[in-house]
């Protein structure tokens, strides 16, 4: 081989450049990729937190006020909800159900106002509101015998049109499709 035609040391270093050039580009992809996805990841998860903000914010709860047993519905959010199912299942094994007999304080006291409709569902729960119902065992009717540690299973929409699943005190979960 000529001479002319043989690398020289600075052709060996140009070429130990490209190389080190070409790494270090490919490792900027790669680290910019992965903070695209930490990123987008982040973003996914604010949006979340953000539908189920007001989902948070509406609960239930079984008390027991001198015999009367019945189901609060709470929405402590700043929208209203919509169209409302009420699950109730206890530890004992009747059944329970929701007789919708309002329920109204008076005088501190608990007390059943009113004939029942006999509707398990509220079709709107407005913001602040507190709604109180009867519940009763399906197997006695009697409302004395419920077991106050009965988990309420809340299917609701909020107003931006989102369906939700709320099981006793548990984070609210987002229900998909149907």
């Amino acid at each position: 081989m000529p001479s002319s035609q043989t690398p020289s040391i600075t052709d060996w270093l140009s070429a130990i450049g490209q190389v080190v050039g070409a790494v270090g580009t490919l490792a900027a992809v790669m680290v910019a990729l992965l903070v695209s996805f930490k990123d987008n990841r982040r973003l996914v998860s604010e949006l979340r937190d953000r539908e189920a903000a007001t989902a948070r914010l509406v609960s239930a709860t079984v008390r027991r006020d001198l015999g009367l047993t019945f189901l609060e519905i709470r929405n402590d959010g700043r929208e209203a909800v919509h169209d409302m199912e009420v699950e109730l299942t206890g530890a004992q094994s009747a059944e329970l159900r929701v007789r919708g007999q309002k329920v109204e304080e008076r005088n501190g006291r608990f007390v059943a106002a009113g004939p029942g409709t006999g509707t398990e569902s509220v079709r709107v729960l407005r913001p602040g509101e507190v709604r109180r119902l009867v519940v009763e065992t399906m197997a006695t009717a009697a409302t004395a015998h419920v077991a106050v540690p009965a988990v309420v299973i809340l299917r609701f929409t909020d107003s931006a049109g989102l369906r939700w699943l709320r099981q006793g005190h548990e984070p609210p979960t987002r229900q998909l499709g149907g």
